[in-house]
């Protein structure tokens, strides 16, 4: 079994080496990628703003869903979205973003302390493309970034 767990991490290692390749010749070819943030925690968004700018990347934020709604354009790439926050939810948000049809390319990561699974599949279900459970760390955005951009 020791082997089977050191053989997952390589692959692991090398999938997200792949994906940090694939950024670097995304940058090199001068596109940068947009990313908006949706939290009503300033902590949250400021981390966002730290682990992103250093990595080369435009960042947009809006501290709930109804600001979100009217800030987004089709030219973002992914929004990571808090699932609970006052004034409009993460997955209110979701529902009257999906219907704009112009927005069908923006990827959407939910962003949640809520890791049952039945909370995930509404999302998913809603028209999140993938989910992170917080607390995260920059690897773990750098490797949805990857997995949704690619």
């Amino acid at each position: 079994m020791v082997g089977h767990s050191q053989s997952k991490r390589s692959c692991v290692k090398q999938t997200n080496d792949v994906y940090k390749y694939i950024h670097i010749f995304i940058r090199a070819l001068g596109v940068l990628m947009r990313i908006m943030v949706v939290d009503d925690d300033a902590v949250t968004r400021n981390l966002f703003q730290n682990f992103m700018k250093s990595s080369g990347y435009e960042i947009h934020e809006a501290v709930n869903g109804s600001d979100a709604l009217k800030k987004v354009d089709p030219h973002l790439d992914v929004i990571f979205l808090d699932w609970l926050m006052p004034i409009m939810s993460g997955l209110e948000f979701l529902e009257q973003f999906r219907v704009d049809k112009r927005m069908a390319n923006v990827k959407v990561v939910m962003l949640t302390a809520l890791s049952d699974i039945d909370n995930v599949v509404d999302a998913m279900d809603r028209g999140a493309d993938d989910y992170i459970i917080k607390p995260f760390t920059k690897d773990v955005l750098m490797e949805k970034i990857g997995k949704l951009t690619v």
